[in-house]
């Protein structure tokens, strides 16, 4: 005796055909995705602080794409067949999926707390991130190596110097030689610029600098790379050679923000008339794509829910017609 009547079945096929078809569709898509981005986009940087190798994320799309498609093939098998090893692993890749996107979509749709432990794991390492922004950046941005304009009437030195000297003690500046701290302004005195703590320098007249990209082509660049093993260059050199400014350059244009995990005190390519950064590019990155987040949570809920019903859909497609209907 059948546990379901046929007229069931014949329904729940056609359900389960239905979610395996846009199943296919979708795995093909995904999988199509995952190639494209494992030989079209290339790694963007190899700067140690920075690596973010994405043909590994395209294989994992790619991987993604292949058990779709997979499960979407044994839908179709349960639909035409109705055979209890199909209809049962059906049922499994379809409930783990559904579970994976519902957990997925909780993420997405805006868990602070599960957000903020993530951003906290990726800024595992902000303390070494943050200490060599400082001396590749921070520490050259108006400087007597390279000062900055002061701006019509003064105005962008009067902005700069408006700060406390709290706030820039991180980064080892202070608005003026007088408000260094006082165990450290003879050192300055004698080593200016090679000294750790550096006041920031501005020029009404001669050579003067926005950013940091025109401190670096104006004169760090020939330093640097006159000498690429000196302690005091080592890591600018890494940081212009191997992808570190070509990939925060890109993050500061699309987000505002400036550095990783720990906001700086100078951009990289803005200049100083706009005054500090007020947030770091994780932050810049999570902010910037709320709405994508958003998006692809709902997305997956749906998703989620068709995979869940395609599982219940599939259980009267263990077995087969009746006897009496398939002849």
């Amino acid at each position: 005796m059948a546990c379901y009547s046929d007229r069931t079945k014949a329904c729940c096929a056609k359900v389960v055909m239905f979610v395996s078809l846009a199943l296919l569709l979708l795995g093909l898509i995904t999988a199509i995705f995952g190639l494209m981005q494992m030989g079209v986009v290339s790694n963007p940087t190899t700067y140690t602080a920075f690596t973010f190798d994405q043909s590994a994320i395209g294989l994992g799309v790619l991987a993604l794409g292949v058990v779709a498609i997979a499960t979407a093939i044994l839908g179709l098998m349960t639909a035409k067949c109705k055979k209890w090893c199909f209809t049962l692993l059906f049922i499994i890749l379809c409930a783990i999926g559904g579970l994976i996107l519902l957990i997925v979509a909780f993420v997405l749709l805006g868990d602070d707390d599960l957000i903020s432990a993530g951003k906290d794991a990726a800024c595992a390492q902000a303390g070494v991130i943050n200490n060599q922004y400082i001396k590749t950046v921070d520490h050259w941005v108006c400087s007597t190596t390279c000062p900055c304009p002061e701006g019509p009437n003064g105005e962008w030195k009067n902005l700069w110097t408006s700060y406390t000297p709290e706030s820039m003690k991180n980064q080892f500046r202070a608005p003026t030689i007088n408000q260094l701290p006082s165990d450290k302004q003879g050192e300055w005195d004698n080593r200016k610029d090679d000294a750790q703590w550096t006041p920031l320098t501005f020029a009404s007249t001669g050579t003067t600098f926005e950013t940091w990209e025109d401190c670096y082509n104006g004169k760090l660049k020939a330093q640097s790379t006159a000498n690429p093993n000196d302690g005091k260059w080592k890591d600018m050199v890494a940081f212009m050679q191997s992808g570190g400014f070509d990939f925060l350059n890109e993050l500061e244009e699309s987000y505002d923000c400036a550095s990783i995990c720990t906001t700086p005190l100078f951009y990289l390519t803005r200049s100083i008339k706009d005054g500090r950064p007020t947030t770091d590019c994780i932050t810049g990155l999570i902010d910037g794509n709320s709405g994508t987040m958003q998006t692809a949570g709902l997305v997956s809920v749906v998703t989620a829910l068709i995979l869940l019903v395609g599982a219940i859909g599939a259980f009267p497609l263990c077995s087969g017609f009746s006897e009496q209907e398939d002849k």
